[in-house]
């Protein structure tokens, strides 16, 4: 389906337009609100967390308070390296997600994560696992979505986003068509959003 022209008004006006509110969803809306600007997260579903509400697996991270605490010393460089050495892992994607897991792991944790315990992790040169996460997505979702509450972001539940729009000019996305479901939380027919 191709992009769509740009409307002469939009219904809707927003400085970020985040499309679902789950794993990173939530956390996009968080960090536009804190710099200042408005954020607004369309989710198809009736809650926030999509695939976040079932985490099972681990979760790894350099620096953490549970590491300095029992004396453990790392950074960002010593997982990137435990990684491109052991994965064949595009370097680029390791790079952004080893320099900012601290700010995920903090944000949560400003917002009342306690996490299950430190616990060494294969491949990994430093103990960084941060516990085996079985019943934690949903305390994640919610941590998550009271940051954003708290800072101001916009969630409207059940609004599937449609289409996007593009500036035919540049070729960016300068905003999407988004259509309400029965029982949103907005009861305005299909628009745009910028």
């Amino acid at each position: 389906m191709p992009p769509e022209k740009a409307p002469r008004k939009w219904d809707h006006e927003t400085d970020v337009l985040i499309i679902g509110g789950g794993t990173t969803g939530l956390p996009a809306g968080a960090i536009v609100a804190e710099a200042g600007f408005k954020a607004t997260i369309l989710e198809a579903r009736p809650k926030c967390g999509g695939s976040l509400n079932m985490v099972v697996g681990s979760f790894c991270v350099a620096g953490t308070d549970e590491q300095k605490a029992q004396g453990i010393e790392d950074t960002p460089d010593l997982w990137y390296n435990d990684i491109v050495s052991k994965c064949d892992s595009d370097p680029e994607i390791v790079r952004a997600m080893v320099n900012n897991a601290l700010d995920g792991y903090r944000m949560l944790k400003d917002e009342g994560v306690v996490w299950p315990g430190l616990l060494p992790h294969p491949g990994n040169s430093r103990k960084r696992n941060l516990g085996w996460l079985l019943g934690f997505g949903p305390k994640l979702v919610q941590a998550s979505e009271k940051r954003c509450r708290r800072l101001g972001v916009e969630i409207l539940f059940r609004h599937r986003a449609r289409r996007l729009i593009t500036n035919p000019e540049t070729g960016k996305v300068i905003g999407a068509r988004w259509k309400p479901r029965k029982g949103s939380n907005t009861s305005r027919p299909e628009r745009p959003s910028s």
